[in-house]
């Protein structure tokens, strides 16, 4: 009987011995970062006979934001700096931008200078959102200058110019199988019309700026007086029938008397038909 018991012990100290070195071979297992090769290599140190198969997705092709999303509003929930950084992504980047979304609500949230940066980033070459509402947020001056410069011509970064030379040449030169898909929807002078023009200024590439916004609401942040020169600079460049339609910029840290803002509402006037503030005293009684 103690013989038997000595050898199931012996037994069990083996059994615990080698779970213990799976264990430490598992955690010292150095990632190589393809999913497809690390994956089986942890579960064969885990001694897992059957290993399921395992199939990578490029983040690069699926947009942070819904495929198909065209209203999105994520009033009143706390997004501070972070959020903002990643909602900018999704509007888009220097490869790829949102086609679909047309709203976004981001008003009533905790967005400073720096998330203001981000989202001003994301629409520097996103052409389909039509509304956006950064109000009662935390945006300064600082914010403020970056969410005006994309509203006029700015210039590409070398990052810009260069995905952009792809997206053409691609364009230009698609694949056999797509070729003649191209050639069906258009001559080549009407692809080339639906470009947007570039400009050559001391040295650089400037691409004319965001016109298709239309709705633009930063009520209740922290701009001072100082920004509003950079908004008037930017809308005066905008083509007329085109541009932004509504600047809100109501309750921030300027008299509405000042100079610079009775021109800016001199300049908005004719652009606004409806003249209509309702949907901005709507907005204001809903988020408090």
């Amino acid at each position: 009987m103690s013989k038997k018991r000595t050898e199931r012990g012996r037994e069990k100290d083996r059994g615990h011995a080698e779970e213990d070195h799976s264990k430490v071979a598992a955690d010292d297992y150095h990632c190589t970062g393809n999913l497809e090769a690390d994956f089986p290599g942890l579960c064969a140190l885990l001694g897992m006979k059957e290993i399921p198969a395992v199939i990578a997705k490029n983040p690069a092709t699926e947009s942070t934001i819904g495929k198909n999303l065209a209203h999105l509003s994520l009033r009143n929930n706390r997004i501070g700096d972070e959020g903002a950084c990643l909602i900018g992504a999704a509007l888009s980047t220097p490869a790829t931008s949102n086609r679909h979304l047309v709203s976004l609500n981001l008003a009533f949230n905790s967005i400073c200078d720096v998330g203001a940066a981000h989202i001003a980033k994301g629409l520097r070459l996103n052409r389909a959102l039509l509304y956006l509402s950064l109000s009662n947020n935390r945006i300064g001056d600082k914010g403020a200058a970056c969410l005006a410069e994309f509203l006029g011509p700015f210039a590409l970064t070398h990052e810009e110019i260069v995905e952009r030379r792809k997206a053409l040449l691609e364009r230009d030169h698609p694949p056999p199988m797509e070729r003649a898909t191209v050639e069906k929807q258009g001559s080549p002078g009407e692809k080339t019309s639906t470009r947007l023009f570039l400009i050559r200024r001391n040295g650089q590439v400037v691409l004319p700026g965001n016109s298709s916004l239309m709705y633009l609401n930063l009520s209740g942040n922290r701009i001072s007086e100082q920004s509003l020169p950079l908004f008037l600079s930017s809308l005066r460049t905008q083509s007329e029938g085109g541009g932004l339609r509504r600047l809100y910029l109501q309750r921030n840290r300027f008299p509405l008397d000042c100079k610079h803002y009775v021109e800016l509402q001199e300049l908005m006037a004719p652009r606004d038909l409806l003249h209509d503030t309702t949907a901005v005293h709507m907005e204001e009684e809903q988020g408090a």
